[in-house]
């Protein structure tokens, strides 16, 4: 069974019917009175159809897929991407990297200016660069721009509101309630 497809005055439709039944269909549209609404248009003598066999695949779509991509959608996605990346840099530094761990109990850091001895610091303020510190929250802006392949999230510690483990509850009376 041949399917083809018939473009009848800008109409387009499909047909899955025998070679000689298309055709007869067809001649059935010619031999209706020539008052009548239908056969208004169609000329006996010039016949306005073209058949277009169905072998290639670019034929058989009525609808163009580019109309259903949702392309405002695309766009937002876009710019948000386009926004973050002025935010953070596009190469990613390999001594930040190094600067900072992470461990079971969060990221942690090496200070900058460990070279103490070229500086002339003192005995003490040396050992105090050398001490490994968790990372701050304005470290925070430096690791999400130089490091972007790492998502970081501020998780702060929970805050006990009772008031019984408070300081200010060993001043206060016993009959507070």
């Amino acid at each position: 069974m041949l399917t083809s497809l018939y473009v009848y005055r800008g109409l387009r439709y499909w047909n899955n019917l025998t070679g000689l039944n298309r055709f007869h269909t067809l001649g059935r549209l010619q031999s209706f009175p020539r008052n009548s609404r239908i056969c208004d248009h169609v000329n006996e003598t010039s016949f306005n159809l073209t058949v277009i066999a169905s072998s290639s695949p670019c034929l058989k779509r009525f609808y163009t897929p580019t109309r259903h991509i949702n392309w405002i959608g695309i766009k937002k996605r876009w710019r948000c991407e386009e926004i973050l990346m002025k935010k953070r840099k596009h190469k990613f530094h390999s001594r930040v990297g190094m600067r900072f761990r992470l461990t079971r109990f969060g990221w942690e850091r090496l200070q900058k200016g460990r070279k103490g001895n070229k500086l002339h610091l003192s005995i003490k303020q040396r050992r105090n660069k050398k001490r490994i510190r968790f990372v701050s929250r304005h470290d925070l802006v430096k690791l999400t721009r130089q490091m972007p392949s790492y998502r970081f999230v501020i998780r702060d510690p929970t805050t006990n509101y009772n008031p019984n483990s408070q300081i200010l509850r060993k001043k206060i009376n016993s009959y507070f309630a």
